[in-house]
């Protein structure tokens, strides 16, 4: 509920898209976004992974919501999906129904109910959005669209009504209190099935009265624990535990229980197609996690059919026309089950989930969430659809490209840790050349070498695990080499000239003199005026930015031996990157912030962007800001018309984007 509270956020409404005749595929240049900066100096251009969370598909294209964009597949050939459109929207979709040439989507927490006009199916664009606290399942029936949101807490949630004949101004006109967590809803007919449970321990089953569609009424409600469910013909499929309940609905009013099913039924997401029912279970069969196939031709006694190995998360399901789709989390399934006693996987898009950590070039971005997915390469030509070119099997927490390196930290576990160096000469494909054992959480690279920094971590008994800063001879790729070391908890480092910037825990700002990395010398210290026990820093030309809790510090490092602190904001902060006279922060619930320093003793934020989920770390080129929002993504944004080219004064910049130089 923390991200209903602190999303804020501005709405354009866009004119409504005339239809076009035909399906063009030619993918748009730019994301179409329903959301937009409070500030015009900043504009979301891209967006790309987050974690895929639902999926309708329609025709010959799927829609699924993949972090906070309803991205739309061409699926006309089920080998090799591809996708030819996207629009940006203020949170995660959990919901999609497609209505001819509309998508309606509830949008999560803060999105409210977007719908989106798909006439041109390569620039969709959303027509209207009814912000409406957090909406989780969306149905269509007719010229009225019922959502469920949760208004306060999943104990106080309701269905709430929109008439949208005119659906660029849909008009609410009822709203019944649910009081318990909406899982799904599901219209057919005058009817409406809402599956619902406050504790995932109890639930209800509410049967809806939607002959006078505007303002429906309950009609009877079943104890019984249901989590999603569908309809067939005169039975209805619940998912309720881990069991699958079939309930005879030919009188609504008195629904009656005739089968249970129980055998290895885990599924979140059921789909009835025919005579058969898919969902997410073990096969009695064989072993291993899958799409359960469910013979219901006798709804009294279903039976095992077939079974789909692999998808071991099934987040959303779909079966159309003889091929079930469905999302992972991490990616989009297409199956051939028009022999369901056979299925056969056709391909696998494997998207990117959760984004931690992203490092911008002059295409390509690199991304990682930190953990055995890999190290993903994603072209951004295009920033409107950023594509995935490759995926190195290593690990990452962060990264810095150098020239034609791009040097890689992995984590403190076997098998991944350690330093990485990779050539970049084909940005699409890297290759390691070189690594090296060692811990490492922040690298910044400079004249060929590698400055790397951990901080201190307390364990459940004495001693504490040591932090260190390291230096690392990275001139021979191939055979990379420490030679320094000093312990202390170390929390960031950035390099400038023959300079080491160091943000070292609970004490400031150190300046270290690395003319001789074999043999650094402390010159400067910046103290903080509060013990910090994190903190992020960036340098361009004579000033240092240091995030600390809550506060952007400028400290002008002309003088190497005297740092001095020469202005201050109170911002929220985080990760930082800084480029051509803006800093960019990472903050959090707070989104993305943008602050200008061309005077460096009043820094002022002059653009805000409300990202609905958490904004972990930031990269910048040129006139673009890449940032990673865990499960909602990576965002990419430009500076605002007029910024970036304004900026007349001399800089230089190095391979990878970083200025090295401002007067």
């Amino acid at each position: 509920m923390k991200q209903v509270i602190r999303f804020v956020i501005t709405l354009v409404l866009l004119c409504a898209v005339t239809p076009v005749q035909g399906k063009p595929l030619v993918p748009s240049t730019e994301l179409k976004s329903a959301i937009k900066s409070p500030s015009s100096n900043i504009e979301l251009v891209g967006h790309y992974g987050g974690r895929s969370s639902t999926l309708s598909v329609t025709d010959d294209f799927a829609m699924l919501g993949a972090g906070t964009e309803l991205s739309i597949w061409d699926i006309t050939n089920p080998v090799t999906p591809t996708q030819i459109g996207g629009v940006s929207l203020p949170a995660i979709p959990q919901d999609i129904a497609i209505a001819g040439h509309l998508a309606y989507v509830a949008d999560g927490f803060g999105g409210g109910l977007q719908i989106v006009d798909f006439s041109d199916i390569s620039n969709p664009s959303v027509g209207s959005s009814v912000i409406t606290h957090a909406v989780n399942t969306v149905a269509i029936s007719g010229t009225y669209a019922y959502v469920t949101t949760w208004d306060s807490d999943p104990f106080n949630s309701s269905l709430r009504v929109y008439d949208v004949t005119s659906p660029t101004l849909p008009i609410e006109s009822d709203v019944i209190t649910t009081s318990s967590l909406v899982h799904d809803l599901v219209i057919t007919g005058t009817y409406g099935y809402i599956a619902m449970t406050p504790d995932n321990i109890t639930g209800t089953l509410k049967i809806l009265d939607l002959s006078t569609p505007a303002h429906p009424t309950i009609i009877n409600s079943i104890n019984t624990f249901c989590h999603d469910l569908d309809i067939s013909g005169n039975f209805a499929y619940a998912l309720c535990g881990y069991a699958l309940q079939v309930l005879d609905i030919s009188n609504p009013m008195t629904p009656t229980l005739v089968s249970t099913y129980t055998a290895s039924v885990t599924g979140s997401d059921i789909a009835a197609a025919g005579d058969y029912i898919y969902l997410q279970g073990h096969s009695q069969y064989t072993t291993g996690e899958g799409v359960l196939i469910l013979d219901i031709s006798n709804p009294f006694n279903p039976v095992e059919a077939g079974f789909l190995p692999g998808p071991w998360n099934v987040a959303s399901l779909v079966v159309s026309e003889g091929r079930a789709y469905l999302v992972d989390g991490d990616g989009l399934h297409i199956a051939d089950v028009t022999n369901p006693a056979n299925p056969v996987e056709l391909s696998y898009t494997r998207l990117m989930g959760y984004i931690k950590h992203v490092t911008a070039g002059n295409r390509y971005v690199y991304l990682s969430n930190g953990s055995a997915s890999g190290l993903w390469v994603v072209d951004a030509t295009n920033p409107g659809i950023p594509v995935n070119r490759d995926i190195v099997p290593i690990t990452s927490i962060d990264a810095k490209l150098a020239g034609q390196y791009l040097y890689v930290l992995g984590p403190g576990t076997p098998g991944y840790y350690g330093l990485h160096i990779l050539e970049t000469t084909n940005p699409a494909n890297p290759t390691q050349v070189g690594s090296l054992p060692l811990t490492g959480e922040k690298i910044d690279v400079t004249n060929g070498y590698a400055y790397i920094t951990i901080r201190q971590y307390e364990n459940p008994f004495p001693p504490p695990t040591p932090g260190h800063f390291r230096i690392v001879d990275v001139s021979m790729p191939a055979n990379p080499a420490q030679v320094f070391d000093i312990e202390g908890s170390f929390l960031d480092v950035a390099t400038a000239s023959h300079y080491a910037y160091v943000v070292k825990e609970n004490e400031g700002l150190e300046v270290w003199d690395v003319s001789n990395p074999i043999s650094p010398t402390l010159t400067g210290m910046y103290t903080y005026t509060a013990n910090i026990n994190d903190g992020y820093v960036a340098v361009s030309g004579d000033h240092a930015y240091v995030t600390t809790q809550g506060e952007l510090r400028v400290v002008d490092v002309s003088d190497p031996r005297h740092p001095t602190e020469v202005g201050a904001l109170t911002i929220p902060t985080g990760d930082l990157a800084v480029s051509v006279g803006y800093v960019f922060i990472a903050a959090g619930w707070d989104g993305l912030r943008m602050v200008s320093v061309s005077d460096p003793t009043h820094p002022a934020e002059v653009g805000h962007f409300d990202t609905s989920y958490w904004a972990y770390e930031v990269d910048a080129y040129s006139d673009k800001i890449y940032l990673a929002t865990l499960e909602g993504g990576l965002l990419i944004f430009r500076l605002g018309p007029g910024l970036f080219h304004q900026i007349n004064l001399p800089i230089t910049i190095n391979a990878d984007g970083n200025v090295l130089h401002l007067p």
